[in-house]
């Protein structure tokens, strides 16, 4: 390996090392489960804020059923959406920062789930405004 020569830079030239073994990458990998972890979060969270649907049988027959968002598993979702949003902005920040080889790729799943983050928040805003 070679070393660099700036006096800035000491140690091991990064790009002769391969992606795994730098901490940075590592970082960025975690940062980047985590912003999918909060939004599995946030689709539970969905699931459990939204209201029931109630089909025609259950009006014949006067069965109950919750017509209403809960309010607050409705803040809990936005809440998650944002912080999912944030995280994957700085696994973005991070990717971009760090990504300097030729072979590095930079990953098409971020960028998913930045859309479907922003769709969500902005649905959200639109239902809830």
């Amino acid at each position: 390996m070679q070393t660099s020569p700036s006096p800035k830079h000491m140690g091991p030239n990064r790009r002769d090392q391969p992606r795994q073994a730098d901490t940075w990458y590592k970082v960025a990998i975690m940062v980047n489960l985590t912003a999918w972890l909060v939004l599995f979060g946030a689709l539970l969270i969905f699931h459990y804020a939204r209201p029931d649907f109630i089909a025609g049988v259950q009006r014949y027959w006067q069965v109950p059923g919750d017509g209403g968002w809960s309010a607050e598993l409705v803040t809990w979702l936005f809440i998650f959406v944002q912080v999912g949003i944030s995280l994957t902005l700085l696994a973005i920040g991070m990717r971009w920062r760090r990504s300097r080889r030729r072979q590095d790729e930079f990953g098409i799943n971020l960028f998913v789930l930045m859309g479907l983050g922003l769709i969500s928040l902005l649905a959200l805003v639109v239902h809830f405004a």
